[in-house]
This record gives structure tokens, C-alpha cells and sequence, in this order.
């Protein structure tokens, strides 16, 4: 049986092969062929304590608001999960694909997009910034009608890091839908969201099946904390998120008023590829060995890193507001912003708590916040 290496990223891969038997008779040339998608993580039905343990000594109670409270409990349908956040390279394969349909634009009116300046998409009225293109923290870019991974330096020396394997930033709200949408048209499964109405509503909510899709807010903390019997604190299977040892997640450690910045790059922003808290990489910023921090799930970097964008509106009073009953919910029916999980590489430990919300305009781009797929 013979083993093959694919090109990391997304999008069809054909294999070209011959076979000989014992008596060195030699087959033409046959093929096989795959689409490869970023690989994900299952996540079992069941029910889950959602929201911060405000009780006793520890961070949820420390650094926690009333926006995280109550706990309540929340009933999910199975669904799978972005082992790690979507990466340059992958959306760089998804966009190079877009730009074949005519799909992208450079404004809200329509204008095709030329190979410079930002880039929006949606159906004619809908139109919305997906990636601030033009941005010098964006960590892709266009040459020869092509997107590709930019590359930054940083350690040892000055090493020359491709971006692929960072995770993507500079992607709105509207970014990440579109993503998910051009994704599932690409595999020919059915797309989860309108673009080409108001606020691109999701068509196809979970559990219902469908093809990619952000997860809801529950789903992300599901995810990120619960492994059947308890509500970890931190996303990699832990109660404390210790500041100066840059070895579980990457952050901002403010007490030492320092980046973990794993690779030691020279500009922001200052992300390291995703998964890279495995236990087997060392950061060249400091030679620290990192642990191998997955979420209860096997999920990586859902703390720090960069936020991510869950498919929600933001509501602070969501908690109480919002139900009973929780199941499957989707978050409120209307709103401005959109919600945000998992912290990023310049935020401090203790917004990398699993239970902390944060939002931010659907429009908006930010160099620390990117995303993650889920599918019902």
C-alpha cells in the first residue's frame, strides 16, 4: 500500500500511479483523486454547563463579568469542529477559487476586484468587506493573479517564516461566512448562509445537516471547555493559564509586560502557526518547549492565538435573556456586532478564559482575529 504526501491546503489533489505484479507486468498509468477540506474534530450530542464558574478562588471569579453569567445548560446536536483555525494557505486556496467564479469585488458597488485594495463580496446590495487586503498586517497577497502566504521574519537570526500555516487574519465577519460558503459550493454540499441578503443570514442552522458554517457560541465553548464531566477554565484542559512560561498557549503576558511570540517575529502581528502547542515544537523566542494543549475535544488554539469569529450577534445579557430552552441555540435573533471567543497573542492570560465573550461590528478586521469551520 502505497503512502502518499499532498500539498498542504484545500481543493482537489489527483494522484498519478503505476502498479507491477510478481512477474513485473507494469498497468498503465491510473488516478484517484480527493478534496481536501481543513480538518476537523467530532464533537458528541449531549448536554453541557455553559458560562463562567463564578464561585471560589479562581480566574473565572477574578477576571470574569455578570456577561458570562449564569451558568445554564445547553443541549448541542453532534457536529464537527476546526481542529485549528483557518489558515493563510487554505484561504488563499478558497479566494484563488472565488476569483475564478467572479466573485470578488473592490467595493460595495460592484466593481470587480482588479488585484489590489480590499476585497468584498455578496449579492448586488449586500456587499460587504471581507478582507482588508491593502492592510500591511494582512498575511496574504497577490502576485501573478495568484493568492498567496506572505512570509515575516523572525528566530533564530532572521529565519524567513511562510505564513501558510498562521492563521488567517485581517477577515471580517462577512470574510469568514464567505469562506464557508465558497468552501461548501467548491465540494458541490449545500452553502449554510444567504449572501445575497440582508446581514447574511444562516439558512441552514444546526442541528440541521449542511455543509460549513461558523459555530454557534456554544458550540465554541462546548468545545473549548467541557469534557463530559467538567468546565475547564482554560481551552487546553486546565484551571490556570500560567503567565511567563509561553508553553500552552500564545499570548500576552502582562506582567512581565512581554509577547509570548513563539517564533520570534520582527512585526506584528505576532501569531505562530496553528497546532503549535503540541508538545513536540519548541518556540526559537526563548527555547521553550511547549505542552501539548488541545481542547477536551482535541481542538487546538482555542485560547489565544487570535479571536474568532462565532456566527452569533453579541448580546451581554444573552444569558438571561436568551432562554429557556437552550437547544442548539443560535444567539439573538438581531443585533450590531458579531461575538468573539478564544482571545489572541497580544491580550492578556486571563481573557483566554473559556467562558469570556467579547464582540466586534461583522465589517471589522482586525491582525488578531480570524476564525474556525463547525458542520451539523
Amino acid at each position: 500500500a502505497p503512502a502518499f504526501t499532498l500539498s498542504f491546503g484545500v481543493g482537489t489533489r489527483t494522484v498519478y500511479f503505476k502498479v507491477r505484479d510478481a512477474a513485473l507486468v507494469e498497468s498503465g498509468v491510473v488516478s484517484d483523486t480527493i478534496f481536501l477540506v481543513p480538518q476537523t474534530v467530532p464533537v458528541a450530542a449531549g448536554t453541557f454547563p455553559m458560562g463562567r464558574l463564578a464561585s471560589g478562588t479562581n480566574d473565572d471569579r477574578t477576571y470574569g463579568g455578570t456577561y458570562e453569567d449564569p451558568v445554564h445548560s445547553v443541549t448541542l446536536g453532534a457536529y464537527t469542529l476546526g481542529k485549528c483555525e483557518v489558515t493563510n494557505k487554505e484561504y488563499c486556496d478558497v479566494l484563488n477559487w472565488a476569483k475564478a467564479q467572479g466573485y470578488l469585488y473592490s467595493d460595495a458597488a460592484g466593481t470587480a476586484w482588479a488585484g489590489t485594495g480590499d476585497i468584498y463580496a455578496g449579492g448586488a446590495g449586500f456587499r460587504f468587506l471581507i478582507v482588508s487586503f491593502s492592510s500591511t498586517n494582512c498575511n496574504i497577497q497577490h502576485s501573478g493573479g495568484v493568492f498567496t502566504s506572505k512570509t515575516r521574519v523572525g528566530l533564530p537570526g532572521t529565519t524567513n517564516y511562510s505564513m501558510d500555516t498562521h492563521p488567517m487574519v485581517m477577515v471580517s465577519w462577512y470574510g469568514s461566512v464567505a469562506f464557508c460558503n465558497w468552501l461548501s459550493q467548491w465540494q458541490g454540499v449545500a452553502t449554510c448562509y444567504n449572501m445575497g441578503a440582508a446581514n447574511w443570514p444562516l439558512t441552514v442552522a444546526p442541528p440541521t445537516a449542511g455543509g460549513y458554517r461558523l459555530p454557534t457560541e456554544a458550540e465554541w465553548e462546548r468545545a473549548a471547555a467541557w469534557d463530559g464531566t467538567k468546565h475547564w477554565i482554560y481551552g487546553f484542559l486546565s484551571d490556570t493559564n500560567a503567565t511567563g512560561t509561553a508553553n500552552r498557549c500564545n499570548d500576552f503576558n502582562s506582567f512581565a509586560t512581554a509577547y509570548d511570540n513563539p517564533l520570534g517575529l520582527t512585526a506584528y502581528p505576532y501569531t505562530s502557526p496553528v497546532g503549535w502547542f503540541n508538545g513536540v515544537n519548541v518556540n526559537p523566542n526563548g527555547s521553550v518547549t511547549t505542552v501539548n494543549s488541545p481542547s477536551p475535544v482535541g481542538a487546538y488554539d482555542m485560547s489565544g492565538n487570535v479571536y474568532e469569529w462565532c456566527g452569533d450577534w453579541y448580546l451581554d445579557t444573552y444569558y438571561t435573556s436568551g432562554g429557556p430552552p437552550w437547544n442548539n441555540p443560535t444567539g439573538p435573533a438581531s443585533g450590531t456586532r458579531r461575538v468573539n471567543r478564544g482571545s489572541a497573542w497580544n491580550y492578556s492570560f486571563f481573557y483566554c478564559r473559556s467562558a469570556y465573550r467579547t464582540d466586534a461590528p461583522p465589517a471589522g478586521t482586525n491582525f488578531n482575529l480570524g476564525f474556525r469551520l463547525s458542520r451539523s
